[in-house]
């Protein structure tokens, strides 16, 4: 079910900005979509704990901080590999990079039980 929850949360999150910032965020119809969702979902299983692990050190100096950029740097990784989505940037990346977080907190507290 968690795994559900963050992947709803993952195409949530660019389907708002998409309608937030439409000349900045898009995506190739429903397919596109999907598609973004699912690549930011599955790059934030695989890639994100071992960058993580690595970049503990510089979170720890930065007090979190560094995580929202750590989740940024994945979504843009996301925008790099599929071509029917853009994200515009720097900043749209981490504008969907904090939705997702606050997304996966309020999904996860109310499937929880």
């Amino acid at each position: 079910m968690k795994y559900v929850i963050n992947w709803l949360a993952c195409v949530a999150a660019v389907f708002l900005m998409s309608n937030i910032l439409p000349d900045r965020v898009s995506y190739a119809g429903y397919g596109g979509l999907l598609a973004a969702g699912t690549l930011i979902w599955l790059i934030n299983i695989v890639i994100r704990p071992i960058l993580g692990v690595i970049s503990l050190p510089i979170t720890i100096l930065t007090l979190g901080l560094f995580s929202i950029i750590l989740n940024t740097l994945m979504v843009m990784l996301a925008d790099s590999l599929l071509a029917t989505v853009s994200f515009g940037g720097f900043w749209p990346s981490f504008l969907i990079a904090l939705l997702v977080s606050v997304f996966q907190m309020v999904l996860s507290s109310i499937f929880k039980g």
